[in-house]
Parts: structure tokens; C-alpha cells; sequence
């Protein structure tokens, strides 16, 4: 009995060393460092396409003439109104025959349609003066509710922002500011700029 006591003493004396050894923990340090770089490439190629003009939203919201009180004939053949490009639908014309006095004006809407789900579009509309020929003709005007408008002159641009899955209309308002001696035509160009917002929160 006493051999067989010493064995085991011996064997937990052991079993002690060993589970010492194992607890004689070696440390080191491990780092993890990053960079990450952001492209905007792919992000301003959808807000590229997110951003449009649109024929309609519904029977409230449409593209087109708006009133005039022009009462000249209006060319055969020929349409008063708005074309959005088919191809292009950050473009859209506007036709506009029945001016032919001085003081008759007409309005048109444009809608535009922001398909983006991430952000707002800042719409800003070009203050400068958009006539390319026969300037002195006509004064043009914009406004986004038709309440308050703003003559294109260097410095003022109205603004408004469509919403992120949303519509936003912006008129144009051209006044013939002298009665024509003879037939005469405009070219206009106005621009509108939309700038990438962050979402409005919802309530």
C-alpha cells in the first residue's frame, strides 16, 4: 500500500507541473488598420438618371402650357405646348405661337420627377437672361407656385427641392414686352441644376 500511495502522489505531482506549464500564457499584440476611399462615380451616375423631366405625375401635375393670353393664329400644323425629350429627358421644349401684342403672356409647367430613394434634388433655375435672340422681345420669369416670380436677372435664382421618390413642378412665364412689326421668333435656354440632397428625415 505504501508503494501504490507514493505512485500516486508522484502522478498528481506531475499533473500539478504539467497544468502549471499550460497556464504560462505568452501574449502579443495584433493591430488591424484600414483606409477606405469613397468615389462619388457611381453614385453621380444614378442621380444622373434619377432626375427627370416627366410628361405628367396625374391630371393635376402635367407638362404643357399652362394659359396664355396670346390670341395670334397658331401656325397649321403646329402645337402650343411641351415635348419631352424621348431620348433625352433631362431635356424638354416648349412651343409657344400666340404672343402677338404687347403685354400678352403665357405660362408654362414643367414636371420634374426625382426616382432616387436616397436623396433630396435641389432644383436651382438659371437667372440669367435665356432669350439667345431677340432678348429685348421678351421677359422671362420663374416661379415654383406660381405665386412669386422671379425675373431672369444675374443674382436671383429661385430654388425648390423635389423630394426623393417625389415631383416637383417649376414654371416659366414669358411676356412679349413690345408689339412686333413683323414676324419674329425667340430661341430660349433655361437651365435648371439639380444638386444631390440628404433625405429629408419623415416624420
Amino acid at each position: 500500500m505504501k508503494n501504490r500511495r507514493t505512485v500516486i502522489a508522484l502522478f498528481l505531482l506531475i499533473a500539478v507541473l504539467v497544468m502549471g506549464i499550460g497556464y504560462a500564457a505568452l501574449t502579443d499584440n495584433l493591430f488591424i488598420k484600414g483606409e477606405a476611399n469613397l468615389k462619388t462615380d457611381v453614385a453621380q451616375t444614378e442621380f444622373d438618371t434619377d432626375v427627370f423631366f416627366v410628361a405628367q405625375k396625374d391630371e393635376s401635375m402635367k407638362s404643357g402650357l399652362v394659359s396664355t393670353t396670346g390670341t395670334s393664329a397658331i401656325p397649321e400644323g403646329k402645337t402650343e405646348g411641351v415635348v419631352i425629350g424621348t431620348s433625352d429627358p433631362d431635356s424638354a421644349t416648349f412651343y409657344l405661337y400666340s404672343l402677338g401684342k404687347q403685354n400678352d403672356v403665357a405660362i408654362f409647367s414643367f414636371v420634374i420627377k426625382n426616382e432616387s430613394t436616397e436623396y433630396d434634388a435641389e432644383i436651382t433655375l438659371d437667372a440669367n437672361n435665356p432669350s439667345t435672340t431677340n432678348a429685348t422681345m421678351f421677359k422671362i420669369e420663374y416661379s415654383v407656385d406660381k405665386s412669386t416670380w422671379v425675373e431672369a436677372n444675374p443674382g436671383t435664382s429661385p430654388e425648390t427641392t423635389c423630394a426623393a421618390g417625389g415631383y416637383q413642378v417649376v414654371y416659366v412665364r414669358i411676356t412679349l414686352l413690345a408689339t412686333p412689326s413683323e414676324n419674329t421668333s425667340a430661341a430660349f435656354n433655361v437651365n435648371l441644376t439639380a444638386t444631390s440632397a440628404p433625405k429629408a428625415a419623415t416624420p
